[in-house]
């Protein structure tokens, strides 16, 4: 629901600032026939409806760029002290707390990271002397027109759109870079799926335009989620920054001894569940789970028996109740007391 409000607002806030862009452009740039000076009165100059209405909307373009840019700010910020100033790990693929990070961004490296973000809150500075010379000093069309407001808006205007387009060209490189060098973890730009969903239209796809936009929103969130789950894997996120690892501390120190004969995984599986145990990575664990990761079974060894436990039990309940087998358990030819573990495949109990 909350992701669902939030692209309403963004096609909401879009919309807006192409409309009103497009009715100040022309108004300003083709003859409407409206007047600009209608009329003086003791030196004042009273400025007729196309400045007024050009006025406007200027005042509503800069407005929605400033609520656009009071959005970005605290992730801008947030970066700033993670690249600069932070006193947590912030090795090349962990996030903002030293975990191993899901997103893209997390995984450029940090002098491109450095250039984005510094040329992002520039953008923002520049933004901030726009929004300021419009609403207090030249506020009105005649004033924004003139020497030396005119001059003042349009540099802050052209800092601000200049670096905050620069900055996000930038991050577009940098990303397919890495899509292009992990396309199996990184999933598409957004702009794919556009593209995609385009296309299925244009050739004539299965659906309407509004169909076959909800279906590539659903591919592009679900792909989303495979990429955040295979970044957060500690073994994956070491193999794509193994400065990450190092600055961590996730598996202890490996011996060329160690490397050359083939254990690596074996020793970096073991520190994971004792880092399960410790920090509790994966989520909160039950105590039977705890006990059995103590003991040295891995996490993902302990959520197979507890599945298994669960089909058995089920099927258990169903035969108490009614004498028919479960689901899980319907390819036996006879019903016992219990499931044998050994009978039930992944697909039986995916509970």
């Amino acid at each position: 629901m909350t992701r669902r409000c939030f692209v309403y607002l963004v096609l909401f806030w879009a919309l807006n600032v192409v409309g009103w862009g497009i009715w100040a452009g022309v108004l300003y740039f083709f003859d409407t026939q409206m007047p600009v000076n209608v009329e003086e009165h003791s030196g004042v100059s009273v400025w007729g409806t196309k400045g007024q209405w050009i006025n406007v909307s200027t005042h509503i373009e800069i407005a929605l760029f400033t609520c656009f840019n009071l959005v970005n700010l605290p992730w801008r910020w947030a970066n700033m002290i993670h690249l600069w100033f932070s006193t947590r790990p912030n090795a090349v693929g962990l996030d903002f707390y030293g975990r191993p990070a899901g997103s893209i961004w997390f995984y450029i490296p940090h002098s491109e990271r450095k250039r984005i973000v510094t040329w992002n809150l520039l953008s923002i500075a520049f933004h901030v002397v726009l929004q300021s010379c419009r609403a207090f000093l030249w506020s009105d069309y005649k004033g924004a027109h003139e020497m030396p407001g005119t001059l003042v808006i349009n540099i802050a205007l052209t800092g601000t759109i200049g670096l905050g387009v620069c900055a996000g060209v930038y991050q577009g490189q940098c990303e397919g870079k890495l899509r292009k060098q992990h396309p199996d973890i990184f999933a598409p730009a957004a702009i794919f799926y556009v593209m995609s969903g385009y296309k299925k239209w244009r050739d004539g796809g299965n659906g309407s335009m509004s169909e076959i936009a909800r279906h590539e929103y659903r591919a592009f969130i679900e792909d989303r989620r495979k990429q955040t789950m295979k970044c957060t894997n500690p073994l994956t996120n070491g193999v794509l920054t193994p400065n990450a690892v190092a600055s961590r501390g996730w598996f202890q120190s490996i011996s060329s001894d160690t490397l050359k004969d083939g254990s690596f995984d074996e020793r970096a599986k073991e520190d994971q569940t004792r880092r399960v145990e410790k920090e509790g990575s994966f989520g909160e664990l039950t105590d039977d789970q705890k006990r059995r990761v103590a003991k040295g079974g891995s996490f993902e060894e302990s959520a197979l028996e507890d599945q298994r436990r669960r089909v058995q039990r089920a099927a258990s309940a169903n035969l108490r109740r009614n004498g028919t087998p479960s689901r899980c358990s319907q390819h036996q030819t006879t019903a016992p007391a219990t499931v044998s573990t050994q009978e039930i495949d992944t697909a039986d109990y995916a509970v």
